[in-house]
Formats: structure tokens, sequence, C-alpha cells
């Protein structure tokens, strides 16, 4: 009876790990991979500074992540959040400087760079459609 408990206990924890082992990444980790179901938002950040990314839509503001001085980061804005009425803000962390995109109008699968230049205002956003 031990060895049937042991066995069973041993094959739970098999299936139990291989599940997570298997998940996907978390939706707005910079893990994720473009696909075509997906807006990616590729950030080159050229600010002597790390910033912040965040996604805005109506009353919808969710952080994406943080892209250090010098550096790229990828992030995939959430499904829900409306395609027609989509900006993005760039905070300089230790400073009070912010940025925010111009209205943008996406569709699924479309891929938007942007360059953070030192001087915010000069922020370059496009949008590549799939």
């Amino acid at each position: 009876m031990r060895r049937i408990v042991t066995t069973a206990l041993a094959a739970l924890a098999l299936i139990a790990t291989t599940a997570c082992a298997t998940g996907s990444p978390q939706p707005y980790s910079n893990e994720v991979k473009p696909e075509r179901d997906n807006v990616v938002l590729h950030v080159t950040n050229h600010n002597f500074n790390a910033v912040t990314v965040r996604a805005l839509t109506g009353g919808q503001n969710i952080r994406l992540g943080t892209v250090e001085t010098d550096q790229n980061g990828t992030f995939v804005v959430p499904p829900t959040f409306n395609r027609t009425d989509l900006r993005f803000e760039v905070d300089v962390i230790g400073s009070n400087e912010t940025y925010v995109s111009p209205q943008l109008t996406v569709m699924l699968g479309s891929v938007v760079d942007m360059e953070v230049d030192q001087q915010l205002a000069l922020t370059n956003v496009t949008v590549a459609s799939p």
C-alpha cells in the first residue's frame, strides 16, 4: 500500500512540475514574443536614466515595465485595451519628467517602436501594421 501511495505522489509531483514548466509567460512581461494576436511595444531608451513605461487608454492605465539606460525592452499591450485610443507614457525614474505619446490607432499584430530621447519631447513613436 505504501508503495502505491509513493508512486501516486511521485506521478502527481511530476505532472505538477511539468504543468508549471510549460506555462506561458506573463502577458505583460518582456519574455513574450510578438504574435498576430498581440500589439507589441519595443522601447529603446537613450535617456540618461531608466524609464517606466505605461499603456493608457480611456480610464485604464497599466504599467508595462522598466527599461534601463541604453537598453531595449519589449512589452505586450493587454488585448483588452482599446486599440483606437492608445497612448504610451514614459516616466523618467528619479525625475518629474513625463512623456505621453500622441493617440495611436493600432491593430492586432501591430508593432509600435518607441525611441526615448534624452530630451523627452524628441521621443519618436512609429507604428508598423501587419
